[in-house]
């Protein structure tokens, strides 16, 4: 009985061995177990997390994409550049608000001004597979608090890369010239919306056909991801919100040479999708606003 049951625990070992995610150790940025996703060729991507400590009470933590490659890849080395140069432009822009900030910390009580101000980046991502020419869709959250703030506020960066030519994509290179898809965009996002929320007000300013609204996309298996930042759709209480456009309602525009529209005529073969994130921000439960976004649900 005793050799049977140390079969069973030998079995069980050897399971969990073989299904376990691969991990690299990261010494210098304080992560010591990291798992490695398999992009494209012998190029990996790796979740990489960084502390900076601008100066005391204050800390600034980023989580974010990192392209791996033995035959050091120059367009892998390209989108790890402008990572790096997208999180550099959030902590100026932090350290700016904390500057804009100081005539009112000087009254705080010391209770509060002795506490920490903090600024977090994570990310979450999707690959999706063009004819064996990869595109890396990133949406960085971003969380910033600064002590006086009555809350901390929030905002998304993108970036659409494709890994075989080196470049960022903008959405208007997924539609075909002069086609009217902003008003498409719009319009589905505008429906969605109010099926879930009540400020009219807000989702008729905040998903009007404009560049600015639509600044942040991602590609995504099933469709075009859209995300709404806090206030632009409804008031900062319902937080971030998301609309998925499926690809069925964008066919007619999009460009039949784009990166999407060779991926749909092999649609099987081309679409898949990881999901990335470093773990410390709830994106799907809006954490901090109390709230839920069904479209991440």
């Amino acid at each position: 009985m005793n050799r049977y049951f140390k079969y069973i625990i030998l079995l069980m070992l050897t399971f969990f061995i073989s299904v376990s995610p691969v991990f690299a150790d990261d010494e210098d940025s304080g992560v010591e177990r990291q798992q490695i996703y398999h992009i494209y060729n012998d190029v990996d991507l790796i979740p990489t997390t960084k502390l900076n400590y601008a100066k005391p009470k204050v800390v600034m933590k980023s989580i974010f994409p990192l392209l791996t490659s033995d035959e050091q890849s120059e367009t892998a080395e390209k989108f790890n550049q402008l990572v790096q140069t997208l999180i550099q432009e959030e902590m100026n822009d932090y350290k700016q608000r904390i500057a804009d900030q100081l005539p009112f910390r000087k009254n705080l009580p010391s209770s509060i001004a002795n506490s920490e101000s903090t600024l977090n980046i994570d990310f979450d991502s999707s690959v999706v597979n063009t004819s064996g020419s990869p595109i890396i869709s990133i949406r960085f959250s971003v969380e910033g608090y600064i002590v006086g703030m009555a809350h901390p506020y929030h905002h998304h960066r993108v970036l659409n890369y494709d890994l075989e030519s080196g470049q960022s994509l903008e959405l208007v290179d997924l539609f075909k010239s002069e086609s009217p898809y902003l008003n498409v965009l719009a319009n589905y996002a505008n429906l969605t919306l109010s099926k879930r929320l009540k400020s009219k007000e807000f989702i008729s300013k905040g998903t009007a056909p404009e560049f600015q609204n639509y600044k942040n996309w991602n590609v995504n298996p099933d469709g075009l991801l859209i995300t709404f930042d806090e206030y632009q759709v409804a008031p900062y209480y319902y937080g971030t919100q998301t609309v998925l456009i499926p690809y069925s309602k964008l066919s007619e525009f999009i460009a039949p040479s784009s990166s999407i529209g060779i991926c749909l005529k092999h649609k099987n073969k081309c679409l898949r999708s990881h999901v990335l994130t470093g773990g410390f921000m709830d994106e799907a439960a809006n954490a901090p606003h109390g709230a839920r976004d069904p479209a991440l649900s």
